[in-house]
């Protein structure tokens, strides 16, 4: 687990952070063959990052019928959710018909929280055989989930962080060229970027783009 922690912490993106911990649960997870990560999307959902087309499809069908561990997971803020066999269907019994009919046997869902106000979807695992999640896979795939969890507001927040710096060279340097095309002070140059930005609903950031291009604060409509 340690070397998982390091593996995810390493990776140099949001969504190769994920393909990860998939891939990480599929290896760590007695019984699953097939993992996922899922958020709340609108009225549905949205698979994140997947290790095969059968979790795209099971997840798929916990949207469709609108129930299912892994949504009642994010949706109640629950830990973990079980549903040890999918010929039972006294749960989430038109989940419990889909998925069986796509093979699938089991079903483990967890929320996937690094603090106790986010939630940041949730990791689903898969099994083919009914009953082969047992407490020790539950507590294998809690561990890979609390490590996910970590790693993804991380890697959010890294990106995140990045992304700003990107945005303030940006417009630092759409400054100077004001600055210099216009004879403008640096505070009159980003006051006039940003009352054209008030004015026409546009960012800043998109303004500072167009001044790099083409030289100057884009034409009045």
């Amino acid at each position: 687990m340690a070397d998982v922690a390091r593996d995810l912490l390493d990776q140099p993106t949001h969504r190769a952070t994920l393909d990860r911990v998939v891939a990480h649960a599929a290896e760590l997870v007695d019984g699953c063959v097939a993992a996922s990560v899922m958020v709340l999307s609108g009225d549905g959902v949205r698979t994140l990052a997947a290790t095969d087309e059968l979790a795209v499809a099971a997840d798929h069908a916990q949207g469709e019928t609108h129930e299912g561990p892994c949504l009642d997971a994010m949706r109640k803020r629950e830990q973990v959710y079980r549903l040890d066999d999918t010929r039972d269907r006294s749960v989430w019994p038109d989940l419990a018909q889909r998925v069986e009919g796509l093979g699938v046997g089991a079903v483990l869902g967890f929320l996937l929280h690094a603090t106790d106000r986010d939630n940041l979807g949730a990791l689903n695992l898969y099994a083919t055989t009914p009953g082969a999640f047992t407490e020790q896979s539950e507590r294998a795939g809690w561990i890979v989930a609390s490590h996910c969890a970590i790693a993804v507001a991380t890697a959010r927040r890294d990106e995140a962080m990045q992304l700003a710096l990107h945005n303030s060279r940006r417009i630092g340097l759409a400054v100077g060229v004001l600055m210099c095309r216009q004879n403008l002070t640096e505070q009159a140059a980003f006051t006039r970027m940003s009352r054209f930005s008030q004015d026409h609903n546009v960012k800043v950031r998109d303004i500072a783009e167009q001044v790099i291009r083409i030289g100057d604060l884009p034409r009045r409509r």
